[in-house]
């Protein structure tokens, strides 16, 4: 049930604001906004999305570096859980603009080890739009990040990813 979810979601929000716990506060803010995807209101979970990575980005400023990783990842989060929001209700369009702004902050965190599964979305949303071109691109371009990190999964799923455009040409 979402809708409790989300209730109790927002009270775990707002005790973690009062104990002055920003970390937790926007992630209790993130799980909102997919509980609100999950809803199908996707403007609803866009919004939430947008203030949670605004809330986590005030993070980034920290001198503890385990919780600016932590922000950092979790701006991430909230990225991929638009994008996902988007592409499943069909808006594959803005679900790649999500991606391209997902892929700046990776860059500009340095986190590497998301760009398979990032290409691996990038890829598969251009397949869905039937820009196999593109999608082939990225998703060998996912590939040769995941081997190169010695990341099995990424390397499968892209793999397969790769088997089921050469099906569907």
């Amino acid at each position: 049930d979402y809708e409790n979810s989300i209730h109790y979601l927002r009270n775990a929000r707002e005790t973690f604001h009062r104990l002055g716990d920003h970390l937790g506060a926007a992630e209790a803010e993130m799980d909102i906004g997919r509980c609100y995807s999950l809803l199908g209101k996707i403007d609803l979970a866009l919004d939430t999305l947008t203030h949670s990575r605004e809330m986590y980005s005030v993070l980034l400023s920290a001198t503890d570096s385990l919780l600016v990783s932590k922000a950092q990842y979790g701006i991430l989060g909230t990225y991929h859980y638009s994008f996902a929001a988007l592409y499943f209700v069909n808006q594959f369009k803005q679900a790649l603009r999500v991606l391209g702004e997902y892929e700046n902050a990776v860059l500009r965190f340095g986190r590497r080890d998301n760009m398979p599964n990032l290409y691996s979305n990038i890829g598969l949303t251009y397949s869905t739009l039937g820009e196999y071109e593109k999608a082939n691109e990225y998703y060998l371009k996912g590939l040769k990040i995941a081997e190169e990190l010695n990341a099995w999964d990424g390397q499968l799923v892209l793999l397969v990813n790769l088997a089921s455009l050469y099906e569907s040409r």
